[in-house]
């Protein structure tokens, strides 16, 4: 059962940074289906939470569950936004504009300048803030290695995790990094410390794990405050985040969409609403490496009650493989489907496709 005034008592929970926030301009108004009122801005909706920046001293997580009409149809609104695909070196995003030609990696035993070539920006920025001779330090290490060697094992590139250097110099940074054999990024030495993206995410406690979305709004970190959470809490954090997510994982993908589904639908039965809507795309796979003809496409298919898309017809028409091959792909996408009355419909749709 929830508490009798839900918002008020997650906020206890909340995670204060005594800091000034970097972010602007005016915050939105969320509240619970008690009528509890939050200002904050949207950090993201995953794993069935909304994650908000409380702007300008704290950030915590909400069960979509606990959130009123207005505030969950403006969550879902932004869950069919949030994290387009993006090349990561033009990305003008807050955490790539930080640390753009700051970043270094080991490869082969030599310090390299990282550059991210053709690779999509990440969703999620995770910062491992440490130094060298701290026994915890040590102890930690070898963890989160085995997690961040496993993760991208299994060709999950929606992350990238950096080693935020805190030690007294350069020459200990980089025996440090070298010695442990790191397989992450490496910020340049005095970055964490000297630029307000950064310095913001730190604690007096050492070793820390932060994660945070590309505008460099936190979804996890091992500090409330100055009192530690846990490691591997954090870590655990970060690892479903990541699977939850993952464009390579179609399963992960949607078991996370049908508990959102699910919860936007119990809801919907709890309430006496007259609310339609039409269906509404959820972090469509991209149409990325198929040979298809440039211009615009109009895919025409149903979008059951279950949120699955069926592929009817394409036009122009195109040769039976090409169709093939975009009927694979839309198997992957999930969708809001219709609701009339509060109950899910089934639906015909044309999805409109420019290929450039």
């Amino acid at each position: 059962m929830l508490p009798t005034n839900p918002l008020k008592f997650l906020l206890k929970l909340t995670v204060l940074f005594l800091l000034v926030s970097p972010f602007a301009g005016a915050r939105e108004i969320w509240k619970d289906v008690q009528g509890t009122e939050i200002e904050a801005d949207f950090s993201g909706i995953y794993k069935g939470y909304l994650y908000l920046q409380l702007d300008p001293k704290a950030w915590n997580k909400y069960p979509l569950n606990i959130l009123d009409k207005d505030s969950l149809a403006k969550a879902i609104e932004y869950a069919q936004v949030q994290n387009p695909i993006i090349p990561w070196a033009s990305s003008d995003s807050r955490m790539s504009e930080a640390m753009r030609g700051k970043v270094s990696e080991i490869v082969d035993g030599q310090w390299v300048p990282f550059a991210p070539d053709d690779r999509n920006e990440p969703l999620f920025y995770a910062f491992y803030f440490s130094v060298d001779g701290n026994k915890r330090c040590q102890k930690f290490l070898p963890e989160l290695k085995a997690a961040y060697t496993e993760m991208k094992a299994h060709g999950l590139d929606n992350f990238e995790l950096f080693f935020g250097p805190l030690d007294r110099t350069a020459k200990a940074m980089r025996k440090f990094a070298t010695e442990a054999e790191m397989p992450w990024k490496i910020l340049d030495y005095g970055l964490p410390t000297n630029r307000a993206t950064f310095s913001r995410l730190l604690v007096k406690g050492i070793p820390s794990l932060v994660v945070t979305n590309r505008e460099g709004r936190i979804l996890a970190h091992t500090y409330v405050g100055e009192q530690l959470f846990g490691l591997d809490q954090a870590l655990k954090e970060l690892q479903e985040l990541v699977y939850s997510t993952s464009m390579h994982n179609p399963f992960a993908r949607h078991e996370y969409f049908k508990i959102k589904l699910e919860e936007y639908l119990d809801l919907r039965k709890d309430m006496e609403t007259d609310l339609n809507l039409a269906p509404a795309i959820f972090f469509p796979e991209d149409l990325g490496g198929l040979e298809l003809p440039k211009g615009k496409l109009g895919l025409t298919g149903t979008v059951t009650k279950e949120g699955q898309f069926i592929l009817d017809s394409v036009k122009p028409e195109m040769e039976n493989t090409q169709f093939a091959a975009i009927k694979a792909k839309a198997e992957h996408w999930y969708f809001f489907p219709k609701l009339k009355s509060g109950a899910p419909q089934d639906a015909k749709v044309t999805i409109p496709v420019i290929l450039n």
